[in-house]
């Protein structure tokens, strides 16, 4: 066989001489034009010729490409290549045989012009494989690559690459990413049929280089909320800033439209805020990463969703207590009613008790229909009842409420609302007429080494069954951790800080006239304190005030009346407490947990109720969880505490929320806010508690977002 093949060899060079004279004698002569025709035989490793393969030619700079295909002989040739370096490639349509061959120096000097590149054996491929990372952590999207060839692969989201369908030959193999240090594995070993196996790179992040892109973004669409999540890869740079957030129109010819912006590797778009929308989108979503001089990288991959409207899909339920069927006084029946406009539900779930266990199934197969509960509770106390459906397209549908003994408390929901425009935390907010106000608050901002908490002067405003949010000017003073209330159409801010200043006054604004008026004189700078307003008096708790250039935690307390400028001291609360929550029930005032320490800066779980009328402090039942940088509002005389954090030193901040019943004296959990959170503001309107801003992440680098959550209790 391989006497056969030497044969060949001889018998081929013998043709490619023959056509070398008879191209000399009739077709060109050296005319110094700087091309040249090249041609070459390609035969398998037996020496025999490989028919109708492709041979690619291209310069080493990239400019010149030139492709022929080989014959029944297995001869090429291609006219006119211009004179310079090259590299060869050989394949088969199917990449069964392939062969390359770098450091071709094509000249001029042939006379005739005419380059024979000899014979070259191609092989069956092999592959290259490994494992990249950056700064030792696995990403998607690192290049890696043979310079001078079409070689190349990119790494998964566990770092694995490999490069297919390589020729047989010694390599230089390169790893490379936007803004890291590029390496090189040199003198890498590639046999046909067999798979090279390199170690794993890891390469460190070039401090001159640009933001790298996002990598591995992922969308996920919910229905039941109109919610699109989106998530990515953290980019591990120092001078990270934040991620720009980009969506279109899938198939638009429209630049991406910037629709927010996230300090963390994660973000909610609102797709439907019209609860009235029945259309359905597709969108394509990008991440652009941006550093702390506001340089942006290259977009990340996209991630492309269909939303379909909740209002189309939705099964709704109606909840009833079913009367004259308490036995022994602990047992209740409860009826549904679940309805779907489009799709068939075909399954029923009841959950109660906590935690909630299964305590019915039920098959349905019908859009609309009912189903009734009968379930005997161990004391007459509150329990939350869930009920569930599920959809013929895999779709879960849920609704809970709480019970009791001829009680029957629906809704429970959280749902995400208009994202305010400019993200902050320790910010303010009060509901005047049909306008929500958010004011102030604070961003953090890298000064010099530091992130450095900056108070906000600006203000944002939501009329209710409008659309969006709108900038409302400023305050006359940038300002935090202030507190504000609403009194006879003004809107009270009061106290806060900002870095190198404590306020010792309340700024007022006259929506009427839509003016700031002068502000008030307080006795002595505030902040973090929490106020509230009984009969058109506003009440001042505790805070943290500055005397003779020391901080301190207050117990007092301050009653400011509006229509006179003036302030009466109203006694103390029975302990100090900053970052707390007060909150009016009929004539008195629920002051809820808070710091009352600076040197273990935990939060605390206690309550009190201070009566105005004899500012008497009684303890109560505290809450669950202990918490300060919390929201707390009243809805139909119930109490509700909401996220917050529990402690700067462990960085724990939570998203539990539960409920006060005056009455009974007791906590119960309810629906916790869908991600934790801190530091918001907290408004009601209409029996429906908003969630504004706030923060996501702990100290020292507290961020701020812009979401806004609205919950029906």
């Amino acid at each position: 066989m391989k006497l056969m093949s030497l044969t060949l060899r001889a018998a081929l060079v013998c043709a490619a001489l023959s056509l070398y004279c008879t191209v000399t004698e009739t077709l060109y002569v050296n005319d110094g034009s700087g091309t040249e025709t090249v041609g070459g035989f390609m035969v398998d490793t037996l020496g025999n010729p490989v028919p109708d393969a492709y041979v690619k030619l291209a310069s080493d700079t990239g400019s010149q490409s030139y492709l022929a295909r080989t014959d029944n002989n297995g001869f090429y040739r291609k006219e006119k290549v211009i004179v310079g370096a090259y590299f060869l490639e050989g394949y088969t349509e199917d990449s069964a045989l392939l062969v390359f061959r770098s450091g071709i120096l094509i000249d001029d000097d042939n006379v005739p012009d005419y380059f024979f590149l000899g014979i070259d054996t191609m092989r069956a491929p092999g592959s290259i494989r490994g494992r990249v990372l950056l700064e030792n952590t696995a990403y998607a999207g690192v290049l890696i690559y043979i310079p001078g060839t079409s070689y190349d692969a990119h790494s998964d989201d566990t770092g694995g690459f490999v490069i297919s369908n390589v020729p047989e030959g010694i390599y230089d193999v390169y790893f490379s990413r936007t803004g890291y240090i590029d390496q090189e594995e040199p003198g890498v070993t590639v046999l046909s049929g067999r798979t090279t196996d390199l170690p794993t790179k890891n390469l460190l992040l070039d401090p001159d280089g640009e933001t790298p892109a996002p990598t591995m973004l992922k969308a996920v669409y919910d229905t039941a909320s109109g919610v699109v999540s989106l998530w990515w890869n953290n980019v591990p740079v120092s001078d990270l800033f934040g991620y720009d957030v980009y969506r279109k129109i899938n198939g638009s010819t429209a630049n991406p439209e910037k629709i927010g912006y996230s300090f963390d590797s994660l973000y909610m778009d609102t797709v439907f805020t019209d609860p009235l929308d029945t259309h359905s989108y597709t969108y394509r979503y990008q991440v652009k990463s941006v550093d702390t001089l506001n340089n942006q990288s290259s977009f990340s991959p996209a991630a492309v969703v269909n939303t379909v409207s909740p209002r189309v899909l939705r099964t709704f339920f109606t909840w009833t207590l079913i009367p004259d069927t308490i036995i022994n006084g602990h047992n209740v029946k409860l009826a549904v009613r679940f309805e779907n406009a489009t799709r068939m539900n075909l399954l029923l779930r009841w959950y109660t008790g906590n935690p909630m266990d299964t305590v019915r199934t039920a098959g349905v197969h019908t859009k609309a229909g009912h189903d009734t509960l009968q379930f005997a509770w161990p004391d007459s106390g509150l329990y939350t009842v869930c009920v569930e459906a599920l959809d013929e397209r895999g779709c879960v549908w849920r609704d809970s409420c709480h019970v009791s003994v001829g009680t029957l408390i629906p809704a429970n929901i959280w749902e995400v609302f208009h994202p305010i425009l400019h993200s902050r935390r320790f910010n303010s907010a009060a509901v005047i007429s049909n306008t929500l106000f958010t004011a102030g608050g604070a961003e953090d901002l890298l000064i010099g080494l530091d992130w450095v908490p900056t108070a906000l002067s600006s203000m944002e405003s939501f009329t209710f069954g409008d659309s969006a949010w709108r900038s409302f000017g400023s305050m006359p003073s940038a300002r935090f951790a202030a507190a504000a209330v609403a009194v006879a159409g003004k809107l009270f801010v009061i106290g806060g800080t900002k870095n190198d200043q404590e306020f010792g006054s309340i700024e007022i604004y006259n929506t009427q006239s839509n003016t700031w008026e002068n502000p008030v004189p307080m006795p002595g700078i505030r902040f973090g304190h929490a106020a509230c307003v009984i009969h058109d008096s506003i009440y001042i708790f505790g805070g943290i005030i500055k005397t003779g250039g020391e901080y301190r935690i207050s117990s007092e307390v301050l009653a400011f009346d509006p229509a006179t400028e003036t302030f009466a001291s109203k006694g103390s609360m029975s302990t100090v407490r900053a970052y707390h929550q007060a909150v009016a029930v009929n004539n008195d005032v629920y002051i809820l947990g808070g710091m009352t320490d600076f040197s273990n800066a935990e939060a605390v779980s206690s309550v009190e109720r201070y009566t105005p009328a004899t500012t008497a402090c009684t303890p109560v039942k505290g809450m669950q969880k202990a918490r300060m940088h919390f929201g707390a509002a009243c809805v139909s005389g119930k109490l509700y505490a909401i996220g917050g954090f529990v402690s700067m030193v462990t960085n724990e901040f939570i998203k539990e929320v539960e409920a006060y019943e005056p009455s009974a004296d007791t906590w119960v959990e309810r629906k916790s806010l869908p991600a934790p959170r801190h530091s918001f503001a907290t408004c009601v309107h209409n029996s429906i508690i908003y969630i504004i801003g706030g923060s996501v992440k702990g100290y020292p680098n507290l961020g701020q977002t812009g979401t806004v959550f609205k919950y029906y209790p």
